[in-house]
């Protein structure tokens, strides 16, 4: 049968705020236990479970404040941060560094743009071969 039938029979303890985490765990365990006493017997169970859901509450207060109370590391100590420097659009094209394939790209293109002006200018030499080469026959 249940030990504790109205709040003024409960037994004179510590406050929950002053428990350590074994007692209260101690507690929470004794409350459950009433709560399935009483349940077995079919008494109210009203106190027990007030009582329980109290120190429940408190379980979960001191972890949140241990949670809070824990130490995060934020940032790397040896990084030094950067600046964040805002360029207007004028000055961000002048400091436009193009990317490799860019260079590439534009390698390519005049490459094949001088074999091209070489083809033409071969072919212009071989015009004017073959015209004033009847001439001079």
């Amino acid at each position: 049968m249940s030990a504790v039938k109205n709040p003024q029979q409960m037994p004179t303890t510590l406050p929950l705020s002053q428990m350590t985490i074994v007692q209260l765990d101690g507690e929470l365990a004794f409350w459950t236990a009433e709560i399935a006493s009483d349940e077995r017997w079919g008494i109210s169970a009203e106190i027990a479970i007030e009582m329980r859901l109290e120190v429940e509450a408190e379980i979960v207060r001191r972890h949140a404040a241990e949670r809070r109370n824990a130490t995060f590391i934020v940032d790397d100590l040896g990084v030094r941060p950067s600046t964040i420097a805002i360029t207007g659009s004028g000055r961000a094209r002048l400091e436009y560094l193009p990317t490799r394939f860019t260079i590439a790209f534009a390698v390519v293109i005049s490459i094949i743009g001088m074999c091209a002006a070489a083809a033409l200018a071969g072919q212009r030499v071989v015009e004017f071969e073959t015209r004033y080469a009847w001439e001079a026959v």
